[in-house]
């Protein structure tokens, strides 16, 4: 199974509005605040679906989570998950697989569950968000046979963020994106309609800083 990490903001809970979050579907896990002890008793979930059904919770039959080290409990689902993950005022976090694998909680991720039922630790970095202009995620799906959607978080306003496909040779083949965007976090698709099969260069400009990655385009 695999779960996609994305920015977005869910105002689900105006109770809730100052804290991070995490949503799948209509499903949301909220960190990083205080809640007042009278309104704990509203983040409390009952007991876990049986075997097989999807579900998602903090330890504890919650959705909230108060601390800087939050465990996720995770099953069933579908094989692919978007997830919705939004870190408001510059802060950094991480989740860590059980095998000790460490990704940071802003742009898409994508997470390798090992079984219908895992655990992840969510916990507060002690450095800030990454002084990059942007930071390019990986495409999904991909490989894919017609779109693929390009997920990517801009921190820096002031430049232009420009982003090209390249094919195997090296030579342009398509212009996506060259434009000053908010800061936040941003999508666009890329549509092969006119291209041939293959392997192609995804990259990203935004004022001296590059990213490339590779895409698979099969038909």
């Amino acid at each position: 199974m695999t779960i996609f990490f994305s920015g977005s903001t869910n105002a689900s809970s105006y109770k809730m509005k100052n804290a991070h979050q995490i949503t799948i579907g209509s499903q949301s896990l909220y960190f990083g605040t205080d809640v007042a002890s009278e309104d704990m008793l509203s983040f409390t979930l009952p007991p876990k679906p049986p075997t097989g059904a999807f579900d998602i919770r903090f330890s504890g039959e919650t959705k909230f989570c108060g601390a800087d080290d939050c465990v996720i409990e995770v099953m069933g689902g579908e094989q692919t998950l978007v997830i919705e993950c939004d870190i408001k005022d510059g802060e950094r976090w991480e989740i860590v697989d059980e095998s000790s694998n460490v990704v940071t909680c802003w742009g898409v991720k994508a997470l390798e569950l090992n079984s219908d039922s895992e655990t992840f630790l969510l916990r507060k970095s002690a450095s800030s968000v990454s002084p990059l202009i942007f930071s390019l995620s990986p495409a999904y799906p991909n490989p894919f046979n017609s779109t693929t959607t390009i997920p990517f978080s801009v921190v820096d306003d002031q430049h232009i963020i420009s982003l090209q496909i390249y094919d195997i040779t090296g030579k342009l083949t398509a212009r996506i994106l060259d434009e000053k965007l908010p800061i936040g976090n941003h999508t666009v698709q890329w549509n092969t309609d006119g291209f041939s099969s293959g392997v192609y260069f995804l990259k990203m400009d935004a004022g001296s800083i590059s990213q490339i990655q590779k895409l698979m385009f099969l038909e």
